[in-house]
């Protein structure tokens, strides 16, 4: 199983990462600080069991790797797209927005030889949450960008970052998401995150709960029946259901019966 980014989406991360940033600050009543610079992917799956054990017989832990495999791919599907809007807020970090009528704006171009992209990005606080707008318009040779701005990325996130959602559109629709990204965090070891990706050519769905050592993690391709993995990442024991049941591996990892 592999998933990649659009083209687009990949693009535009190249852009965010080199962008050049304009601002002012023209308001004349002081307006406190802006909101903290969030995250596009506060939560991924703690791989830790999978990536500090090493069975030693390969063959009697087959099932082990693949659960493993399995895990890799959702963790990595589950961060693709969001590595585009998180390129766009690490760089605005540290710079200086304007403020008008409740929101605040950051707005940064690139024209490096044929392309020429501009990206606007607001946040306006709202009851304890405040709602991210990323905005794109400007043209990218050899894959174009429309002439008027679209919304490329919203959110809704706490003013703690404990909880929120963010969706990424296409250019052909900012109503209906082609991502969708939503976490809950209780504490550093336990939260949830649930993401859908929509696509003519890919699907997924993911589901991930960790409750301290505990993680669940649903990960589902198109209209295929998908995984259910358990692991205990104290003891190393756990499972893996692929639609036929149940199959275990035991404290060495090797395959048991459940």
């Amino acid at each position: 199983m592999k998933y990649s980014v659009t083209k687009l989406f990949s693009v535009l991360v190249f852009f965010g990462l080199m962008a050049a940033v304009s601002c002012s600050d023209s308001t004349s009543v002081d307006p406190g600080d802006p909101p903290e610079i969030p995250e596009t992917t506060p939560v991924e799956i703690d791989r830790s069991l999978f990536e500090e054990s090493d069975p030693s017989a390969e063959e009697e832990s087959a099932l082990f790797y693949e659960a493993e495999a399995v895990v890799n791919t959702a963790n990595f599907s589950l961060t693709m797209i969001s590595a585009s809007g998180n390129a766009y807020l690490n760089f605005i970090q540290n710079r200086e927005p304007t403020y008008d009528e409740g929101v605040w704006e950051w707005t940064f171009s690139s024209d490096n030889s044929d392309d020429d992209l501009q990206v606007r990005v607001t946040a306006e606080p709202l009851n304890g949450t405040v709602e991210w707008n990323m905005y794109v318009s400007g043209f990218i040779s050899g894959v174009g960008v429309s002439e008027e701005e679209y919304l490329f990325a919203s959110g809704t996130v706490s003013e703690t970052g404990d909880s929120g959602t963010w969706s990424y559109f296409s250019p052909e629709s900012e109503t209906d998401p082609i991502y969708l990204y939503e976490w809950d965090i209780s504490s550093e070891t336990e939260y949830k995150v649930t993401a859908t990706y929509g696509h003519e050519d890919e699907q997924f769905f993911i589901e991930y709960i960790r409750e301290e050592n505990n993680n669940w993690l649903e990960f589902k391709e198109g209209e295929e029946s998908g995984y259910v993995i358990f692991w205990d990442a104290e003891t190393g024991e756990g499972f893996l259901d692929d639609g036929d049941g149940q199959r275990c591996w035991g404290a060495d990892f090797s395959e048991t019966e459940c």
